[in-house]
């Protein structure tokens, strides 16, 4: 189910990667399903959090996209003044502090599937072979996500994410986001 390098994950060599494994406009649809699911719990959150005082509802972060470009992530925020610990940590663990992201998905800046999306000053430290990452477009979730070898130092991550794009393709994908979607029914 998981993908490795032959001859190790830092000497994957990436040739003819195809721009995006799962057209755009199927991450446009599914993008568009899941915001009118989960409508009935996002709107609530939101009126919730505009009626706490603080920061604004929803956070912006930029990272960097596809070829190296940057883009702006969008998610609710879950810390700041007059949102206890509880309720922004309840957001986080049921994940309703992404949903957001579904806009960026919708605008284009991310895919379902993807290289993990990376704030500059991480990128501007990367080896010449981590940039192999921004072939495609990031994604909500990808190797990163799903495979239990993922850890919290980042520098796996980015390998699996160069692995990712040596081997993109809808059947990828599609084992990606069952493991995802998996993982995501599971509590934490």
């Amino acid at each position: 189910f998981f993908f490795q390098a032959e001859d190790g994950i830092r000497d994957h060599c990436v040739t003819g990667v195809q721009t995006c494994a799962l057209p755009i406009s199927f991450d446009r649809v599914v993008a568009l399903v899941l915001l009118l699911l989960l409508s009935p719990l996002v709107v609530p959150t939101a009126m919730v959090l505009a009626a706490i005082p603080g920061p604004p509802v929803r956070v912006r972060s930029c990272r960097v996209g596809r070829g190296g470009e940057p883009i702006t992530l969008l998610r609710f925020r879950t810390r700041g003044r007059g949102l206890d610990g509880r309720a922004g940590r309840w957001l986080a663990r049921s994940r309703l502090d992404a949903t957001p992201l579904l806009i960026n998905v919708l605008r284009g800046d991310l895919s379902i599937v993807g290289p993990r999306p990376e704030r500059a000053e991480v990128v501007a430290g990367y080896d010449v072979w981590e940039h192999a990452r921004h072939a495609v477009r990031p994604g909500l979730t990808g190797l990163w996500a799903v495979d239990p070898r993922r850890c919290a130092t980042g520098r796996l991550d980015t390998a699996l994410d160069v692995v990712y794009v040596g081997t993109v393709g809808w059947r990828t994908d599609a084992r990606i986001l069952l493991r995802a979607v998996t993982l995501s029914a599971t509590p934490r």
